[in-house]
């Protein structure tokens, strides 16, 4: 019903499910009637797109690609979960906090807060 949608963002490991399952941000979602999603950043953990890790194959390995990789999962879960009328919030520590800043700065219509 409009609640937020908080979005972890995975960084240079694979994305454990722990890391969305308790905690601050966990009980700030159900406080707010929110739903919290993730998504491992490629190239880490089960998210492969290719077999091996050759020179032309990491070509896609790119915070710019990231940034994409976000913004296609931020509208494939809005659509698919009628989230329409919530308000997006991008966090994570290091790398993947990084990522939430640049986020919300180039992609100010998808994300209100980071």
């Amino acid at each position: 019903d409009g609640g937020p949608v908080l979005l972890y963002i995975g960084g240079e490991a694979a994305l454990r499910s722990s890391s969305v399952q308790s905690g601050e941000i966990v009980e700030t979602a159900q406080k707010h009637n929110g739903l919290v999603v993730a998504l491992e950043h490629r190239y880490y953990g089960e998210s492969q797109p290719f077999s091996t890790f050759d020179t032309p194959n990491l070509k896609w390995l790119t915070s710019q690609q990231a940034l994409a990789d976000l913004a296609r999962f931020v509208q494939n879960i809005t659509e698919t979960y009628d989230v329409q009328d919530s308000k997006w919030f991008v966090f994570g520590g290091s790398y993947p906090g990084a990522l939430s800043a640049w986020f919300r700065l180039k992609y100010p219509q998808l994300a209100v807060g980071s």
